[in-house]
């Protein structure tokens, strides 16, 4: 008697279960006959609504751009972010690419800027992937956090990725290997290695694809592409697609060797690097640095008005602005520039400081300027060292900036120094490359100053220190600091005559 009062509670169940399945059968069906209706039509009020149009709250729109990636929407698709903090494995190409970003995210509306960059000169991706296997301390770090570079050596790739919870990291290859695709075989190992030790879970991979050569370039790695720009620029573009983008990590390309393609069309022409693969100081790096912001955020730089160099004239730097927004919209073809005429930093230096030089009895025709290296708050002191300036003390922090480097009498003579109005600089001299100097020269604020053999006098070695005539702090722009003394050098040729 149980077993059949429990069978037929069993078919009753069952009955029970196929009018449920009959009646949403049915409210399907009358869904979509409501669905053949005129989308446009709408049931409530009389009120007509566009199918575009949301109509309840959180609802995402069905605009098609916000569905892509960011590297198939169009430029500009975000607003600019409260913080940033981006991490480089990068090498001298990235310091091209960095130099700036900290002043261009600020002037952007960035409230929190903080950069790392892991460099070796000429690394690779196999060398980096040896480095942080082995855990080789192989690696220049370079932190930013202030507006100055801070440089630390003897670093280890898995200490300067977990120094911060970096919200991006970048990854390049060699210049030279940048677009040789056979090269690339221990990207994805490194990927994963970064991707299981990085500190921020939600941390973004972007791949910085560098630029090609200048076509006069003596690069020995420019024979991977038998010397042709066009070439090694094609190479790059295919490798990036045919093998960077095949691992789905990388959620965007920073296109800075287009946006330099772009601006290579304008009337700057092939003229863009400093010894034929780094770009000119300062507004080279400032182009890079330019396309690093707009590839990482999104955000739009048209309002951008930073600019590391106060000789910049405004048609070189909308065309800049135009070159890394037409990357950013054609990532891998040239877009030709629509500045064919104008003039560029240095031809507007020039002409200045030709007038100057002119007024002083020199033609500055023949002579070149020399883009020197500097360093951020030190300077030399010729009567207590020679082999590397000193670090500020604290009653001059912030206050300097000096050549990189000693000069030679053998390299500076008859050169003009061109100092800008409100700027000096003090000539460190030394006898020798080993002796200290008996004492130091006075500042110089002078607007020309040429360097001739009674000038030198019994001196072989020089270096300067830049600083305000008003003693003020320049550490808000150190790099803006440096251009307001200038170099020329009188060319081989003419100081043979």
């Amino acid at each position: 008697m149980k077993r059949l009062i429990a069978l037929l509670l069993l078919v009753a169940l069952g009955l029970t279960l196929m009018a449920c399945n009959d009646s949403n059968s049915n409210k399907e069906t009358d869904t979509k006959a409501d669905e053949t209706t005129n989308p446009e039509e709408s049931t409530t009020s009389g009120e007509t609504t566009r199918p575009e149009e949301t109509t309840t709250a959180g609802e995402e729109t069905n605009d098609p751009d916000l569905e892509l990636d960011p590297i198939d929407r169009v430029y500009p698709w975000a607003e600019v972010p409260q913080t940033l903090k981006i991490l480089a494995i990068g090498n001298s190409f990235s310091v091209d690419a960095m130099e700036y970003l900290y002043q261009i995210a600020k002037d952007a509306g960035v409230k929190t800027v903080i950069l790392g960059n892991l460099r070796v000169s000429g690394c690779t991706v196999d060398m980096h992937m040896n480095y942080a296997e082995n855990n080789t301390a192989a690696y220049t770090y370079l932190k930013n956090t202030t507006g100055s570079w801070v440089s630390t050596d003897g670093y280890k790739f898995i200490d300067g990725l977990k120094d911060e919870e970096w919200d991006y990291i970048t990854f390049q290859q060699a210049s030279q290997l940048s677009g040789m695709q056979n090269s690339f075989n221990n990207l994805n190992k490194l990927v994963k290695f970064i991707n299981n030790n990085k500190t921020n879970p939600d941390a973004q991979f972007l791949w910085h694809m560098t630029w090609a050569y200048q076509q006069n370039s003596t690069h020995s790695g420019f024979s991977n592409y038998g010397n042709s720009q066009q070439t090694m620029y094609e190479a790059i573009t295919e490798a990036v697609q045919d093998v960077v983008l095949d691992n789905d990590r990388f959620v965007n390309v920073i296109p800075s060797g287009t946006a330099v393609q772009n601006a290579r069309t304008s009337f700057m022409g092939d003229t863009l690097t400093r010894d034929g693969y780094h770009m000119y100081q300062p507004m080279g790096r400032y182009l890079v640095g330019l396309t690093y912001f707009a590839a990482i955020t999104g955000a739009d730089i048209s309002n951008i008005t930073y600019s590391p160099s106060s000789k910049a004239s405004p048609e070189l730097i909308a065309m800049f602005k135009e070159s890394v927004t037409n990357a950013m919209n054609n990532k891998f073809e040239v877009t030709p520039s629509t500045y064919k005429t104008g003039s560029a930093e240095n031809e507007v230096a020039q002409k200045t400081d030709a007038e100057l030089a002119q007024a002083a009895g020199i033609d500055l025709s023949k002579y070149v300027k020399l883009d020197f290296e500097y360093v951020e708050n030190k300077y030399w002191f010729c009567t207590q060292a020679t082999t590397a300036p000193n670090n500020a003390s604290s009653s001059q922090d912030g206050k300097f900036v000096c050549t990189k480097e000693r000069f030679t009498k053998e390299q500076l003579l008859n050169a003009v120094i061109i100092c800008d109005d409100g700027w000096q600089f003090r000539a460190e001299k030394w006898p020798n490359a080993t002796a200290l100097a008996a004492s130091r020269g006075s500042n110089i604020s002078d607007a020309v100053t040429l360097l001739n053999a009674t000038w030198w006098g019994n001196d072989t070695y020089l270096a300067l220190n830049i600083s305000k005539t008003s003693g003020e702090k320049i550490s808000s722009d150190y790099a803006a600091a440096a251009t307001h003394v200038r170099i020329y050098v009188l060319i081989e040729e003419e100081a043979q005559e």
